[in-house]
């Protein structure tokens, strides 16, 4: 039987922009909460996946600049962003992030094309978030502080003071 060299990072991108568009046409102009909650749902099952059948675990750390740049290298080894793509450039009390060479650029620039400005979603920083909730069990919130489709996004992530149940 002939394998397939099918570059299944294809399909994540795929999946989460017909997902974002989706819960947009349901929802409208403001799906950020669901969509984060979908994000944390669909980080839980890869990192249970990843454990189970790829040995890959998350570190035990306090440290959240070193526990975003786990998250990031886990990002990337599941196909969902290339190293390139993110990039940290502080974290402290809050992590602000640049993203660049956006594989869901088309989403963004939708949405601006629509005049959209608050409660903008992004799939890669939603799955970013949703790591950093499920891993440290503190809920986290983003906010898109620059956006430049096709150039980059400047994101900031931050920890709010309500617990995970």
């Amino acid at each position: 039987m002939a394998t397939s060299n099918v570059d299944y990072s294809i399909l994540y991108k795929v999946l989460l922009v017909a997902y974002e568009k989706a819960i947009r046409d349901v929802l409208g102009r403001r799906p950020k909460i669901v969509s984060m909650r979908a994000y944390e749902y669909e980080m839980k099952m890869l990192l249970e996946y990843a454990k189970d059948k790829l040995g890959i675990e998350a570190p035990k750390t306090t440290s959240l600049g070193e526990l975003t740049n786990w998250c990031i290298d886990f990002l990337s080894k599941m196909g969902i962003i290339s190293p390139e793509t993110i990039k940290v450039l502080s974290h402290d009390e809050t992590i602000t992030v640049q993203v660049t060479n956006c594989p869901y650029v088309s989403i963004l620039k939708e949405l601006k094309q629509e005049h959209i400005k608050e409660g903008i979603t992004c799939p890669i920083v939603g799955c970013l978030r949703a790591l950093l909730t499920i891993l440290t069990n503190e809920k986290f919130e983003y906010e898109l502080q620059e956006m430049k489709p096709g150039e980059m996004c400047k994101v900031v992530i931050k920890k709010l003071k309500l617990r995970v149940t």
